[in-house]
């Protein structure tokens, strides 16, 4: 068995086939869960728990808005794309020698693009952030 850090993970985005710059430092959501609704048949029967469809929730990358990387071209091209860009994702586990061992595709459509807000007395690194709905289960 090899365990993994979370530092073993990598991340490709692609939109409208075009391939945004990396490396993204952040992978958030990929999780599927379904609604359960409770069915009391009656006559003092336990429950029964129907579940509904599964949903895939959202996912979330982010890496730091390096300027000779990512531009404010790439910022405002990624803006135009919030809620008509295809998207393809693809999630990573590397090696300890940073090949890659598995990969995992998400498909969906860019929901929303972010940096990081301005504040003159921090020192923190700028982050962009883009979220994506994920299709199917």
């Amino acid at each position: 068995m090899q365990l993994n850090t979370q530092q073993q993970g990598a991340v490709a985005v692609e939109i409208d086939g075009v391939t945004i710059p990396g490396p993204w430092q952040l992978f958030e959501g990929d999780e599927v869960t379904a609604d359960i609704e409770k069915v009391w048949p009656g006559h003092m029967s336990p429950s029964i728990g129907k579940a509904g469809p599964p949903q895939h929730a959202d996912v979330t990358t982010g890496r730091t808005y390096d300027t000779d990387a990512f531009s404010d071209g790439t910022y405002a091209w990624l803006k135009s794309k919030v809620s008509t860009g295809a998207a393809t994702l693809t999630r990573m586990i590397l090696n300890p020698d940073k090949s890659v061992r598995e990969s995992t595709n998400l498909t969906g459509t860019l929901t929303g693009v972010s940096r990081s807000d301005y504040d003159s007395g921090s020192g923190t690194v700028t982050q962009v952030r883009l979220t994506f709905s994920i299709d199917g289960p």
